[in-house]
């Protein structure tokens, strides 16, 4: 005897009887059924729920088709595959006549990485299948359609491996029927989307030759991205398999019978768009029900703490420890309107110091995704010393730079170019040196502050997609004595285990504007080996010992120009410095 009963299992989205019910209100069965040898209960399984979640009501009305799907299969879960043959009742409710069907081979979406499925993945930002052994992939084959006697001709799709064009002997009148046929044989792949197997753990969907969709705007087939089938369809499905499994499905249970070590089940369900199952032994845990780590903890947090006062700290060998506090109003989504303020106090050169930002975003429309305005300012020591009767002097830097840049639409999620025009007005305080008449030493006292400017001119081209993302910049900058070109580019090469390689590419132009000379423009000329802080001339960069020439504050470099991490400090020959 065979038992029914809907059980709620008190998951998001799951389907108690009442909505089952509304839903065979509007002529679907929607009934999900979990069989054991000892018969079937109705329950509420999270992996066929997703599909039977994306039916869509539109599809149906615009169904211009009649399908009926006849299918035996057998599972063997040694080899992981599916051996079954199809029979197909085709009635033509178009006004078209037909003279060929479009049937998805989504079991194909797996047998290479260069599949829609594939690159779905990958805009995802996941390389799982793409890196995946030749086992874990999967396919379907051994097909040979038939009507009747005669072979049907087949065509594949001139871009997707997972559509095919099968052609009939006779064309379909409007309101015709037609019968094909077709063995097949399906290699399930690892599980990475919902279909395939885990081990002995099988979730089975879009697994057999079935016909895409037609409406009023003609055929849609459709390659596999994760996505439901749309044609709706009834099924009689027989499936046999070994005797230790339990199978969930989306029909419902019309006959059963057991031999050996198998057991057969018939199934029937109508106005569907796909039969999916599920067959796992007894005690497995499906893994859309389990909580990981994060989930559980999420569970306890009622209160998100979003804080727009915070402290701030620094330090470098000049200013000495710094304390202070970082006022900020971002948020997400972000502002039009954003800035932050960071002043401390430096207990070593008892000055202030700090940062302050302010940006203005500007929607723009088809010309521009974004249009950003705004400045920043930054003042820090970067010198210290000691004057003639002993008392601390310290040197540094302030800096103002204004700037606009315009973000590019892009068709694509993962791409972003913008172009950028900034201006660093920088004020720079050093130290002159004056002899003391008592000792005859010279010791420093601070000059004038000498105000420089530099204009730039940057657009960046930037690619984050998954698998193997790049960058490329081309910049232009101009003072009153010279001028630079710089071109940069990055490039990653993903690791099948996971990682990767970087490569980076440079390459620099420098001349001179008007009566500029080398020793005027030394720190700004573009070289091979490390750049230090002294030539870090936008003071872009943060350092823990700008200007210090020995002990372990002088070896901070950073990345820019040639990049090789060498310091040459004693040799300014082997530094491969250029001026042209």
């Amino acid at each position: 005897m065979i038992r029914e009963k809907y059980i709620d299992s008190g998951l998001p989205g799951s389907y108690t009887s009442e909505r089952l019910s509304s839903f065979e209100k509007r002529g679907r069965n929607y009934n999900v059924c979990r069989v054991t040898a000892g018969g079937c209960t109705t329950h509420c399984f999270i992996f066929l729920l997703l599909t039977v979640l994306h039916t869509q009501l539109f599809s149906q009305l615009n169904n211009l088709q009649q399908l009926h799907y006849t299918i035996d299969v057998q599972l063997d879960d040694r080899q992981h595959v599916l051996n079954g043959f199809l029979k197909l009742n085709y009635k033509n409710l178009s006004a078209d006549t037909l003279r060929y069907i479009w049937f998805q081979l989504w079991p194909n979406a797996f047998k290479n990485d260069h599949t829609a499925f594939s690159e779905h993945l990958l805009d995802s930002g996941i390389t799982a299948f793409y890196f995946s052994e030749k086992e874990q992939k999967g396919y379907i084959n051994r097909l040979v359609f038939r009507s009747g006697n005669e072979v049907l001709m087949q065509e594949d799709h001139p871009q997707y491996i997972d559509i095919i064009k099968v052609s009939l002997i006779k064309p379909l009148l409007p309101g015709g029927t037609t019968n094909i046929n077709t063995p097949f044989h399906v290699q399930l792949p690892y599980d990475f989307s919902g279909f395939g197997h885990a081990g002995q753990e099988y979730h089975i969907q879009n697994w057999y030759p079935a016909v895409a969709l037609l409406n009023e705007s003609g055929w849609q087939p459709k390659p596999y991205t994760g996505l439901p089938a749309e044609a709706v369809a009834s099924y009689d499905v027989t499936v046999t398999l070994p005797k230790k499994y339990m199978l969930e499905t989306n029909a419902a249970i019309i006959d059963s019978s057991a031999a050996d070590t198998l057991k057969t089940l018939k199934f029937h369900a109508e106005n569907i768009n796909d039969f999916v199952w599920s067959a796992e032994q007894p005690g497995t845990t499906h893994p859309a029900l389990k909580k990981t780590f994060d989930e559980r903890i999420a569970e306890g947090t009622s209160k998100i703490l979003r804080s727009k006062i915070l402290p701030a700290a620094g330090y470098n060998v000049y200013d000495g420890f710094q304390l202070g506090i970082m006022l900020h109003n971002f948020q997400v989504p972000e502002k039009k309107l954003t800035w932050y303020l960071g002043p401390m106090y430096a207990f070593n050169s008892r000055r202030t110091s700090g940062f302050l930002g302010v940006n203005y975003n500007i929607n723009a429309g088809n010309y521009f995704r974004k249009i950003s305005a705004g400045f920043n300012i930054s003042k820090f020591s970067s010198l210290k010393g000691r004057d003639s009767v002993n008392h601390k002097i310290f040197g540094g830097f302030s800096r103002i730079t204004p700037y606009v840049r315009f973000t590019f639409p892009s068709a694509n999620a993962h791409n972003e170019d913008w172009l950028e025009l900034r201006t660093y007005i920088i004020g720079e305080k050093d130290f002159d040196y004056a002899r003391y008449s008592v000792d005859s030493f010279y010791y420093p006292v601070e000059s004038k502050t000498t105000i420089t400017y530099l204009n730039q001119l940057t657009f960046k081209h930037t690619s984050c997609r998954v698998l193997y993302p790049y960058d490329a910049q081309l910049q232009i900058q101009q003072a009153k004595n010279f001028y630079r070109i710089n071109g940069e580019a990055h490039y990653f090469f993903n690791y099948s285990t996971g990682g990767g390689m970087q490569a980076r590419f440079f390459a620099a132009k420098f001349g001179y504007i008007g009566n500029g000379t080398s020793s005027e423009t030394y720190r700004y000329q573009p070289k091979l080996t490390a750049v230090r802080g002294e030539e870090d001339y936008t003071y872009s960069n943060s350092f823990i010992g700008r200007n210090e020439f020995s002990g372990f504050t002088s070896q901070q470099i950073m990345m820019r120009d040639g990049g090789l991490k060498l310091r040459t400090d004693m040799f300014q020959d082997l530094q491969g410095r250029s001026d042209n």
